[in-house]
């Protein structure tokens, strides 16, 4: 299949996963919120020590293997990535459009707007995702170049780490707690504050 073709598909998956992201990541704030609340009133009950201000891990505490207590689920910092050539120069186009500095004089909207934008494209460069900054250079009217084959392959990176995003998300045990209802609710509580004693060493 051409460049171009790729490209096409991997747009439509790209902001398919974005959206899910979105609203993945909405639903799991929530589910948070409830999860916390239900904690205290659980830990109340059952006398747990736990330091003041405990709260659980915002980040996914998986039900498989992390959560067993094989790992803390802490992420290990990624190696950061060369930028694409392309993407550093359809940046500086952006840069030069919308960087902060140039919107002093702008009224508070526009410069607000802009500022919101140069923010999503130096997270894209950052983050190497050519789709996120195609995104604003189409925004301000900006050209940006055609695909090369190595873009279709930092789009596939791209999608893989949204798709690992929503995944851990999905494999907390704050997302199945909150999908869960009655006995099954109880049982992953338990295994929650087990976790949690293991974890900071607290006795029974």
């Amino acid at each position: 299949m051409e460049v171009k073709g790729k490209y096409r598909l991997l747009v439509v998956r790209t902001k398919y996963l974005k959206n899910s992201l979105e609203i993945t990541s909405e639903i799991f704030d929530e589910a948070y919120k409830d999860f916390t609340e239900e904690l205290k009133v659980f830990t109340g009950a059952n006398k747990v020590k736990q330091d003041e201000n405990k709260e659980p891990e915002k980040q996914a505490e998986t039900t498989g293997p992390k959560f067993n207590g094989d790992s803390d689920g802490e992420r290990v910092e990624a190696k950061k990535e060369k930028k694409d050539t392309n993407l550093k120069s359809v940046f500086k186009k952006i840069a030069r459009e919308i960087h902060p500095d140039k919107l002093a004089s702008k009224p508070e909207f526009e410069r607000e707007y802009k500022e919101a934008l140069f923010e999503k494209a130096r997270i894209s460069l950052e983050n190497n995702d050519y789709y996120g900054i195609v995104e604003v250079a189409e925004e301000l009217g900006i050209e940006a170049p055609e695909p090369t084959q190595e873009q279709i392959e930092l789009m596939k990176n791209t999608n893989q780490k949204l798709e690992g995003e929503i995944n851990d998300i999905k494999n907390s045990i704050v997302w199945s707690w909150y999908h869960s209802d009655g006995d099954q609710r109880f049982e992953l509580m338990e295994r929650y504050i087990e976790h949690l004693k293991k974890k900071h060493n607290i006795g029974p």
